[in-house]
C-alpha cells in the first residue's frame, strides 16, 4: 500500500485557457466534513480515494493528498464507474498513475460482490499494517480504512457491496452521506465511510462543467448556460457531439445552447411546469451519464 511521494509538479493537472475563474461552492456541511475528515485520520491505518474514471483529474483532491502526505498516511486511488468511461483510456489512466508511484485499482462498485479488484489492495494493507504493529511489538489486529472522495464518487455504493446489503445511503444525488460510519468486513477489516468533500474553489469553467457531467455537483447552483455550453464544446471537440445529440446537426447552438436545446427538443413555457431552458439542462445531464454511450471527460496524458 505504501506509495512514494510524488513531486507536485508531476501530478496530472486539468489544463485551462487562462481567461478561465474559478467558481467558489463550499456548502457548509463539507466544511464540516473537511474537519471530520481530520480527525478520523487520526484513527485510520490507510485510505482508499474514489475518484470518478471519466475525470481522473477533477475527482482528485489535492488537499486531501497533502493531508496524508503530510501525515505519511499511505493510500490507494480506486478508478471507479468504469462503466461510464470509455475503458481503453481508463487502462490508460491507470498505468499512468502507478507510473507516477501511486497504487491504482480500476473497478465498477456497481456490479459484483465482495472486494473484487479491491483484494490485492486490501490485502497489501494488512500485510503493511501488521508488519508495523509486529516490529513495535503489538499483536496483530485487523485493519481499519478510510473510504473517502467526491460526492456521488460511488464510496457508499463500495461500502454496500463489501457488506453485502444496503447499510449505507447511496444515490445519483451527492451529498448523501452525511456522517461517518464503520463497518466490519469479511472479519478482516474495518472501513469508515466518510461525506464527499469537494474543492473550496472549482478552477475553471471546465472542471466545473464536467463536476456537473459526472454528478458531483448539486445542480441547482450551477450557471447552465455556461456548463451547457462548455460540454456541447468538448463533445464538438472529441468528434462526439453527433453521437450524442443528433439533433444539433445544422444547427448554431454556440451563442444559446439552451435555447437551442429547448427549440430542437421541442419544450415550451407552460403553467406548472418548469422553464424550458431548466428542463434542458437537467435532460442533457441525464443524456450524459447514459451507460450506453460510455465517455471520459479527461484523456490521459500523452506517454
Amino acid at each position: 500500500m505504501a506509495k512514494k511521494k510524488t513531486p507536485k509538479n508531476k501530478r496530472p493537472k486539468a489544463t485551462k485557457p487562462e481567461a478561465e475563474r474559478a467558481f467558489s461552492w463550499y456548502p457548509g456541511h463539507m466544511v464540516k466534513a473537511k474537519r471530520e475528515l481530520e480527525a478520523n485520520l487520526k484513527l485510520a491505518d490507510a485510505v482508499l480515494v474514489m475518484l470518478d474514471a471519466r475525470a481522473p483529474i477533477s475527482t482528485r483532491h489535492p488537499e486531501l493528498e497533502q493531508i496524508l502526505d503530510s501525515r505519511s498516511c499511505p493510500f490507494g486511488l480506486v478508478l471507479n464507474k468504469g462503466d461510464l468511461a470509455e475503458a481503453d483510456k481508463t487502462e490508460a489512466w491507470g498505468k499512468h498513475l502507478r507510473a507516477e508511484g501511486f497504487q491504482v485499482t480500476r473497478m465498477n462498485s456497481v456490479q459484483g460482490r465482495g472486494p473484487g479488484a479491491l483484494s490485492s489492495l486490501l490485502e497489501q494493507v494488512e500485510r503493511a499494517v501488521n508488519q508495523r504493529r509486529e516490529r513495535k511489538g503489538l499483536l496483530p489486529r485487523e485493519p481499519r480504512l478510510m473510504v473517502c472522495g467526491l460526492p456521488n464518487s460511488g464510496k457508499s455504493t463500495l461500502l454496500n457491496r463489501l457488506v453485502g446489503k444496503n447499510r449505507f445511503k447511496a444515490g445519483k444525488k451527492p451529498g448523501l452521506t452525511r456522517g461517518a460510519q464503520w463497518v466490519k468486513v469479511a472479519g478482516r477489516y474495518h472501513l469508515l465511510d466518510t461525506p464527499g468533500i469537494l474543492y473550496p474553489r472549482i478552477e475553471g469553467e471546465t472542471s466545473l462543467s464536467i463536476l456537473a457531467a459526472i454528478g458531483s455537483v448539486k445542480r441547482n447552483v450551477l450557471p447552465q448556460e455556461t456548463v451547457t455550453r462548455t460540454l456541447l464544446r468538448l463533445l464538438h471537440e472529441r468528434a462526439r457531439l453527433a453521437e450524442f445529440l443528433p439533433e444539433l446537426s445544422g444547427q448554431e447552438w454556440e451563442a444559446e445552447p439552451l435555447s437551442c436545446l429547448s427549440e430542437v427538443w421541442g419544450y415550451q413555457s407552460r403553467s406548472g411546469e418548469a422553464e424550458p431552458a431548466h428542463r434542458a439542462f437537467e435532460r442533457l445531464l441525464n443524456l450524459l451519464s447514459d451507460a450506453s454511450k460510455p465517455i471520459t471527460w479527461e484523456p490521459p496524458p500523452l506517454e
